[in-house]
């Protein structure tokens, strides 16, 4: 039997549910009322910057453990609380909950549309890039940007870089053609990852009373 998912949804619907997608109280919010981005990715980089992910070694790069991924998606498609988990799960839950959308932040064509403006300017060309985003897309955009600049503050700790995380994020908030078909979601990575050797110990407590609260209005 299908089971509805927020993973391969498109954003304004995640933006207008007023619930989790398998909720009995799920119905759609009115414009004025919607979510300024999708609470589920909310959630998932809460979890990350409130149980030490800023300082988690590698992360991004190394892969998770695919029953726990599998476990987060579960909650989140359900409002459930996380189980304790792995930072490096919940990580590759976030790359891969952004590979799923319908249509990624950077579609083929707003991509396209800058490539034919012929601007030899990088700093121009991610300008105009930008431009072409709707609000929606502008605030995702800016919401995991500005999370990846909190995780390379930390870089001394978590040993990443720009080079490392670049790919990683380039490969599930961009189309990879020009035919405005995204990447399939199970392998979002262009680059080998590293394999956790034993699942390990929670490092942070598990807060259970996890609050939605208004994304940032």
């Amino acid at each position: 039997k299908y089971m509805k998912s927020c993973f391969g949804c498109s954003l304004d619907y995640l933006v207008t549910a007023s619930d989790p997608v398998r909720s009995n109280r799920l119905r759609t919010l009115p414009s004025n009322e919607a979510h300024k981005i999708p609470k589920e990715l909310w959630r998932i980089v809460d979890h990350l910057y409130r149980r030490g992910g800023l300082y988690e070694v590698e992360l991004f790069v190394t892969d998770g453990y695919p029953d726990e991924v599998k476990g987060i998606m579960e909650s989140l498609d359900c409002g459930e609380p996380f189980e304790k988990v792995s930072l490096h799960s919940m990580a590759e839950t976030l790359v891969r909950f952004l590979s799923s959308l319908e249509s990624r932040v950077f579609s083929a064509a707003i991509l396209k549309q800058a490539h034919h403006s012929k601007t030899e300017n990088l700093h121009s060309f991610c300008r105009l890039s930008l431009r072409q985003l709707n609000p929606l897309q502008y605030r995702v955009f800016t919401y995991v940007v500005s999370f990846i600049r909190e995780i390379l503050k930390h870089k001394e700790h978590n040993k990443l870089s720009v080079d490392l995380l670049a790919p990683v994020f380039a490969t599930c908030l961009f189309e990879d053609d020009g035919a405005g078909k995204a990447a399939s979601c199970p392998e979002p990575f262009s680059q080998p990852r590293k394999q956790l050797p034993m699942k390990p110990e929670p490092r942070m407590p598990y807060i259970e009373d996890e609050q939605d609260p208004d994304l940032i209005n």
